[in-house]
């Protein structure tokens, strides 16, 4: 039996959808990734090309079809897409968050909004396929941006960069029987011009600067980019006639030496994929 040779798992797709799988034969049958090679095509250029069977732009000027291997990769990363996971209640990739109470719960929240679908029968899943995350980085290289800067909690400023100050002003109205309904509402008008100070029961509203859903985003990326990785590099090692697959040498979260400080509560950034159901 042949030696199989040691590779990289993020070698093993570039070579497989950048090398082999263009030359996937004729175009206008790709599903999977279809949308993306579209808008890729755009891109790279300037009109829309048909991506192949196998969700790529195909090379017109190759001759025979892809490796055996290489098919075999793309649908183990197809089948990333059946993956399960259990969302923790505490989810959090950025800790600096949890100092910001009821902004942090406003972002995080915002953040699932953009990462997260739940399906008709409870269960949860991915708004944007993870074999296209694996498949975008297979191709372009590198790695989802996990950083961002750590936030700071800024008051809500007006167009002249003044803070703005709130307060609940009641109105009442006289209804249709002649009677009158009061009802409460905000207004901006919560600073005293005159005498330069706050009026009576006005109060601030802050937010987050930077925005921080971006990086929540890709932070979450990040960690189910890395988790797929290293569960393609075991499941192929065991399916491929020509590789043995090397887990990703990357760290888990990178993004922690650029943080000034860790709260002691550890965030939950779905520790427990289940990939491959």
């Amino acid at each position: 039996m042949a030696m199989k040779t040691q590779i990289d798992i993020e070698k093993l797709l570039k070579w497989a959808y950048c090398e082999e799988l263009p030359k996937g034969g004729e175009c206008g049958g790709g599903v999977a990734f279809s949308s993306w090679s579209a808008v890729a095509s755009v891109g790279e250029l300037g009109t829309l090309v048909d991506d192949n069977r196998f969700g790529v732009v195909p090379d017109l000027m190759s001759v025979g079809e892809p490796d055996p291997d290489a098919i075999t990769v793309h649908a183990t990363v197809v089948s990333l897409d059946n993956c399960t996971f259990d969302l923790p209640d505490d989810w959090n990739p950025m800790p600096e968050l949890w100092q910001f109470d009821g902004l942090a719960t406003h972002v995080l929240n915002a953040a699932k909004e953009k990462l997260f679908i739940t399906h008709s029968n409870g269960r949860i899943g991915w708004r944007r396929p993870p074999s296209q995350l694996i498949r975008k980085h297979a191709i372009l290289g590198g790695a989802p941006d996990g950083y961002g800067d750590v936030p700071e909690r800024e008051p809500l400023r007006g167009p002249n960069g003044g803070e703005l100050w709130f307060r609940m002003k009641k109105h009442v109205i006289e209804t249709l029987d002649g009677e009158g309904r009061e009802f409460s509402y905000e207004a901006d008008d919560g600073w005293d011009l005159k005498r330069k100070v706050p009026k009576r029961g006005a109060y601030r509203k802050f937010h987050l600067v930077p925005d921080p859903v971006n990086a929540l985003v890709t932070r979450q990326e990040y960690a189910l980019w890395l988790e797929c990785l290293n569960a393609l590099a075991v499941r192929l090692t065991r399916t491929l006639s020509g590789f043995s697959v090397e887990k990703s040498a990357r760290p888990a979260m990178p993004w922690r030496c650029s943080q000034r400080s860790l709260q002691a509560r550890q965030h939950a950034i779905l520790p427990d994929l289940k990939f491959f159901s």
